[in-house]
């Protein structure tokens, strides 16, 4: 069981260092592209885990969850930064104001009114 566990937490942790750096180069497509896989890995280290508290002690073990955490503690903040950078990218372009063309809005309420009846059809 050791053994299984062992790999398990490698997996999630060589999950964690791809999103890492995926996140640190800005590429959030490649980082969103491994969320289902890291919570796959974290359900089955979970899961070993609870099936054998005793053996979460041994030395290696100890080694390989403080990674776990340094490498958790990273991601936590680079996907706050990310979130932080997208949410700041939504209201710059929830901010701008789009150009009118000429001739395509009007304040005659004639047209507004004729635009107002064609959205509103079924």
């Amino acid at each position: 069981m050791t053994q299984q566990i062992v790999q398990a937490a490698e997996d999630l942790a060589a999950l964690l260092e791809k999103e890492n750096t995926s996140l640190r180069q800005s590429d959030y497509s490649a980082a969103t592209s491994l969320v289902v896989a890291k919570q796959a890995a974290l359900t089955r280290l979970t899961g070993l885990v609870a099936k054998s508290p005793g053996v979460v002690r041994a030395s290696r073990l100890s080694a390989l969850g403080q990674r776990l955490k340094d490498l958790a503690a990273a991601n936590e903040a680079l996907l706050g930064q990310a979130l932080a950078i997208q949410s700041r990218i939504v209201q710059i372009v929830a901010g701008a104001k789009p150009k009118a063309a000429p001739g395509l809005y009007s304040d005659d309420p004639r047209l507004r009114r004729a635009a107002s009846l064609y959205r509103a059809r079924p």
